[in-house]
């Protein structure tokens, strides 16, 4: 009984369409079984129309079961006349469903047009499990000359009690063909034949005296390897279901390459509707293998925003991920983004760098694309130098974009025309970022610079310690320049010093406390301070701190004379002589 979806018609017998509506019949499971029964059943009757008619109708719907029968009629040619054509056909839709026995048929009948179409279709059913397919394949794959896999499929044939492929694998293990020398194996399958055939009795004979001993389950050790023959070859002739169901099947196994695989055929849409998230999945997966395909496919797909939305952060991570597992491809990606400016900020120096590192990798074109942009931005540096003179705001310009690709030369340059305003407005905070980038590059010419803007205060504080710092790395790297900067620093800091000692002593004299006052012009007359050997001379002459000693007095004096001091009115005189009062 078949119910309409559409109208709700129920009909006894079974129709391609429903009489009252019209409407094509969609079956449950249930039905199907229940229609091929009513067509096996009037088959049985002779009532060979209506059988036919239900399995063509079947099959016409794509029912696999029905397929397959209905194709089976039509190669016999016993109720209707022989069809190989048809019959082939319904195989063949058969068979793209991964139905094991409908690819059999079909690489039989297929054999009459296309040796190529037929070995690969009897590899197939045989490596999806038709029993039929098991002796032909072995075979097949001997002839190739893989015994391996031949020794497999004759196993599977002798478990499943064919004769021939018992004969076989008693042999194999009997001389050792593609597997190890075992009498005692060879035995066991003589055993399972109740009457050996004729071209066995020899052996039989041979192995009559021989205990036998159960040999070990077949193992299909090359599988994988099969799998990936037989993938290549559907992709080969366009069978993207089985190219499918087959890489399903290897990456079972959890491979980085077979889940890369898997992937690609589910992003692209191979055999099903695209399942991107899917093949997101299982590219990660891939790629946290070890697969650098994987990422780097990965970061196509998120720069490309076409299969998922476009995400560049996300691209640049599966880029560098690719790089890092050793694919020098995606280094020239990433460089040609930043040199581009494609969906980043346009950055020449990170671009170079990148494709210095695929270079490193032995890529060739990334190693031709760094030299150009190397000699680009150089050339550009040297008309700088050249134009200097002659149009200081093009050699400004010149210079920028040289040092903006990243050549260090022209850090210290650029920074340079901005502290002194060459071709542009002075900006010495420009200055020092610039002179600080150079340092940060490696360029010790601009050690001294940088020195002297932490010792001037140019562009950024005034740093006695950082100054002191650099100032003696440039002054190890040779420079002249350096030293004397750290000699004016050193005195200017000395100065303040004793400076600071002087003032601290005179306010001491204010306060009486003469003997303290006393111990700090001495040390500032030691650090050869004018103003206070002069005090110095003064306590001496007056007593004041110290006992009296006109010499020592008349000594101060003179050496504040050589330096220039003057106290014309005796300010200093007549203020000590008021204090000590």
């Amino acid at each position: 009984m078949i119910k309409c979806k559409v109208c709700g018609h129920t009909s006894l017998k079974f129709e391609a369409v429903c009489p009252q509506c019209q409407s094509p019949f969609s079956l449950t499971r249930i039905e199907i079984e229940d229609c091929l029964d009513e067509a096996r059943s009037s088959m049985k009757r002779r009532d060979y129309e209506y059988s036919l008619s239900i399995y063509k109708a079947l099959a016409d719907m794509g029912i696999i079961q029905a397929q397959r029968e209905y194709a089976s009629i039509l190669e016999k040619g016993a109720v209707v006349p022989r069809d190989l054509d048809k019959a082939m056909s319904y195989f063949y839709s058969g068979a793209l469903k991964n139905d094991p026995t409908s690819a059999y048929r079909y690489s039989k009948l297929v054999s009459r047009t296309s040796d190529k179409a037929s070995e690969f279709w009897l590899a197939y059913s045989a490596l999806i499990g038709c029993a039929e397919a098991y002796l032909p394949a072995a075979e097949h794959y001997s002839e190739l000359g893989d015994e391996e896999t031949a020794g497999y499929y004759y196993s599977l044939a002798a478990h499943g009690d064919d004769t021939e492929a018992i004969v076989t694998m008693a042999r194999r293990y009997y001389q050792g063909v593609g597997t190890d020398k075992n009498d005692a194996y060879a035995k066991w399958y003589m055993d399972k034949l109740t009457l050996p055939p004729l071209q066995a009795l020899k052996l039989a004979y041979k192995l009559r005296s021989i205990r036998a001993e159960v040999p070990p389950e077949p193992s299909f050790t090359s599988r994988t390897r099969v799998l990936r023959s037989l993938i290549r070859e559907a992709a080969k002739f366009s069978l993207s279901s089985a190219q499918l169901y087959m890489a399903e099947m290897l990456a079972k196994s959890g491979t980085a390459d077979s889940l890369y695989s898997l992937a690609v055929l589910y992003a692209d849409g191979v055999g099903t509707e695209p399942r991107i998230d899917d093949a997101v999945r299982l590219f990660e997966l891939s790629m946290d293998k070890g697969s650098a395909e994987a990422a780097k496919h990965l970061g196509d797909m998120f720069a490309a925003g076409k299969q998922v939305p476009r995400d560049v952060d996300r691209a640049l991570t599966y880029y560098r991920r690719s790089a890092g597992l050793g694919e020098g491809g995606a280094y020239e990606i990433m460089g040609d983004m930043f040199a581009e400016g494609r969906m980043v900020d346009t950055n020449i120096a990170y671009a170079i760098e990148l494709y210095e590192r695929g270079a490193a990798e032995g890529d060739a074109n990334c190693r031709s694309k760094a030299i150009r942009l190397r000699e680009e931005r150089e050339e550009l540096y040297r008309r700088a130098k050249g134009e200097e003179k002659l149009d200081a705001e093009s050699a400004f310009e010149l210079c920028a974009t040289s040092a903006a690709m990243g050549y260090i030369p022209a850090h210290k340059e650029l920074a340079r025309m901005f502290e002194l305003g060459i071709g542009t407005e002075r900006n010495r905070n420009m200055a020092y970022r610039w002179y600080s980038l150079a340092v940060q590059h490696g360029d010790t010419d601009a050690l001294f610079d940088l020195g002297r803007c932490y010792s001037r205060g140019i562009g950024t504080h005034f740093d006695f310690d950082r100054a002191v710092e650099i100032l003696n790395k440039a002054k190890r790297y040779g420079s002249s320049a350096a030293e004397g900067e750290l000699a004016r620093l050193l005195n200017n800091k000395r100065r303040g010093m004793t400076r600071s000692l002087f003032s601290h002593g005179v306010r001491l004299i204010h306060k009486r406390c003469f003997e303290d006052a006393f111990e700090l012009m001495t040390a500032c007359a030691s650090l050869g301070y004018a103003e206070g050997e002069y005090v110095l001379g003064c306590m001496y002459e007056f007593g004041i701190g110290t006992a009296t000693n006109r010499q020592l007095a008349f000594n101060s004096y003179n050496s504040a004379f050589s330096k220039g001091f003057r106290d014309t009115r005796q300010t200093y005189k007549l203020k000590i002589l008021k204090m000590a009062r």
